[in-house]
């Protein structure tokens, strides 16, 4: 075969193999996107959370509920924009966007995540109660703190917001039935009825009857919030007094379980609000994620094998 005929033969090769390799990156790439979870999310992603809204606004009553956006490649934001009212979702890389509109006059501010920020999964609050909708980022988890909020917190002083002090769970990871298991605060037990104090100077931020909470804005980026409350004796921009009781325990948005849930966010990620504390004078519940996923709580192993009840 002369060299002319062995140029094309190999020419012709090279670029069938050139093809075969294309079509087979093409379609491994179309796998993992769909073992991923991508393909679903590029068409629907924006699309659902803007019915998620709908659904959830047209529902009778008070409503609380909670959109997981667990995937951290995503720029997620919701709100109105110069064009309406939109849900909006792109690749943080900005390779890929699409939105959705839903109803104006919802929401007329803006919640912006981006995932890949986060600390952890992300997922956005809906609040709706009485005429008002609430949208709320629900920000990542702060396990490594800084100086600047180590200091914050040495100033802060809090005090414990209910006469026993016993936690019930711990903040972090457990394993429940119904609600969360990425616990982004602390259970206290607390029987119904039970008068719940402000544990700093504040101003009441928010109040949501539905799930008998109350958030607080202490002041110097840190934000604490209570829910379960069964009753509320404030309202919205009303200053509080440490000690003060803001309050009765119970178990509104609880499903029958009365205790008290505190949650604390400084410069909007939730911290562990045992930090705030001397844990010398508190007990752990040995039902508690606390006492059971021990292993995932070293700084508080001492105490929690001193200081534990039934």
């Amino acid at each position: 075969m002369n060299k002319r005929g062995m140029d094309e033969r190999l020419f012709f090769w090279t670029f069938y193999l050139v093809i075969v390799v294309f079509i087979f990156l093409t379609l491994y790439n179309h796998l993992q996107d769909v073992s991923q979870n991508r393909v679903y999310n590029e068409n629907f992603l924006a699309r659902d959370v803007a019915l998620f809204i709908n659904t959830i606004y047209d529902a009778p009553g008070d409503v609380y509920a909670q959109y997981p956006i667990q995937k951290r490649e995503y720029d997620f934001a919701i709100g109105k924009f110069k064009e309406g009212y939109y849900a909006k979702v792109k690749y943080v890389d900005g390779s890929f966007y699409s939105e959705y509109p839903y109803a104006e006059n919802l929401y007329s501010g803006q919640a912006k995540a981006v995932l890949g920020e986060g600390y952890g999964t992300a997922v956005i609050d809906f609040n709706k109660y009485g005429d008002g909708f609430i949208l709320e980022e629900d920000y990542g988890v702060n396990t490594k703190l800084d100086s600047f909020e180590l200091q914050r917190i040495q100033q802060s002083k809090f005090i414990w917001p209910v006469d026993e002090k016993v936690v019930t769970s711990c903040f972090g990871e457990r394993i429940i039935s119904e609600g969360s298991n990425d616990h982004k605060g602390i259970d206290i037990r607390a029987k119904m009825g039970t008068s719940v104090k402000a544990i700093g100077d504040g101003v009441i931020k928010k109040i949501v009857p539905s799930l008998g909470q109350v958030t607080i804005v202490y002041g110097n980026g840190i934000v604490y919030s209570y829910f379960h409350l069964s009753s509320i004796n404030i309202k919205e921009s009303d200053n509080v007094k440490q000690g003060q009781v803001i309050g009765k325990s119970g178990d509104t948005g609880a499903k029958g379980n009365p205790h008290l849930h505190l949650k604390i966010t400084i410069d909007n990620n939730y911290v562990d609000p045992l930090v705030f504390y001397d844990l010398n004078d508190i007990l752990f519940s040995r039902s508690s994620n606390c006492y059971y996923n021990i292993k995932n709580y070293p700084q508080y192993v001492k105490y929690i094998q001193e200081h534990n009840i039934a």
